[in-house]
């Protein structure tokens, strides 16, 4: 089987790992920003569109910074089936300056001008994702969406001009926040895995694939994954979701990275599929979206 590295992602982690090492970001003058590792200041991330239900509630952030200087990033997406069952992570850490940059940045792109920008005018766009910006700044949280950001290719007829220029502006700050070598010298650190403190699952119903039959895995924890977490129909009937955390997740974790998408994971006897979703530190439970 090939593997092909998506080619924004692949950009991304060439470019960061050629950052030099930072230190934690320090409050001080300049814009007012959360300063807590579990605060949001800049989440980047793409919601909906023509992709597989699972995808929409294990999806994790483009970019998400914290009031700490914690960056959360996309890894690698590699093009293989099954693929991994744990969804490639980098951290980093921004210093105040690049925090400070980062916000500027946001700022200028209109970031903080609340509202949906999706008027394409008279183009008909299907199937594309929205693009959701969320900054928090000076005691305010702002979102900003664009759906099919970037996919109309010059202004269309019909597209207001404060629309169209709204939509560059904010093209160019997705831009940004993929590509970093604009930042201070020295405000990016080394990169390393995001190893997350707890994990979302959803457990469901196991559908082996005669063709690509798979290793099975047994379920590290006392509970049975018959009764783990509680119902839900996020992913269809038989399904249930629940949170993973502290020594269990580390437990669970050391399993998961050897596993791929289609492990059969055995709990008393019986196979089940697990989706895995590993949690930012503002993220709690089956709270999708939170």
């Amino acid at each position: 089987m090939s593997k092909r590295i998506w080619a924004p992602i692949a950009v991304l982690m060439l470019t960061l790992s050629a950052c030099a090492d930072a230190t934690p970001a320090q409050p001080g003058a300049g814009i007012d920003h959360p300063t807590g590792s579990d605060e949001p200041i800049l989440v980047f991330s793409y919601e909906g569109g023509f992709v597989p239900t699972e995808y929409l509630y294990t999806s994790v952030p483009v970019f998400a910074l914290y009031g700490d200087g914690t960056l959360v990033v996309q890894g690698a997406q590699i093009e293989i089936y099954p693929g991994p069952a744990l969804p490639p992570m980098i951290a980093r850490t921004i210093t105040e300056d690049g925090i400070q940059a980062i916000l500027r940045a946001a700022l200028d792109a209109g970031s903080d001008r609340d509202g949906d920008y999706s008027d394409l005018g008279q183009m008909g766009i299907a199937d594309a994702g929205t693009a959701r910006f969320e900054l928090t700044v000076d005691g305010r949280t702002h979102v900003v969406t664009a759906y099919a950001l970037g996919m109309e290719g010059t202004q269309q007829t019909g597209q207001p001009d404060d629309m169209w220029e709204m939509r560059q502006s904010l093209q160019r700050l997705q831009e940004q926040l993929v590509v970093l070598d604009w930042l201070p010298a020295g405000s990016v650190g080394q990169e390393g895995a995001y190893v997350a403190n707890a994990a979302r699952l959803l457990v469901g119903p196991y559908a082996p694939d005669d063709q690509l039959r798979q290793d099975p895995a047994d379920w590290p924890l006392a509970g049975s994954l018959a009764r783990f977490g509680e119902p839900t129909d996020l992913l269809g009937d038989g399904w249930r979701c629940g949170e993973v955390a502290g020594d269990d997740w580390t437990a669970v974790h050391a399993l998961a990275v050897e596993a791929n998408q289609l492990t059969p994971w055995v709990s008393r006897g019986d196979r089940y599929r697990i989706v895995f979703r590993p949690l930012l530190p503002d993220e709690h439970g089956c709270d999708v979206g939170a």
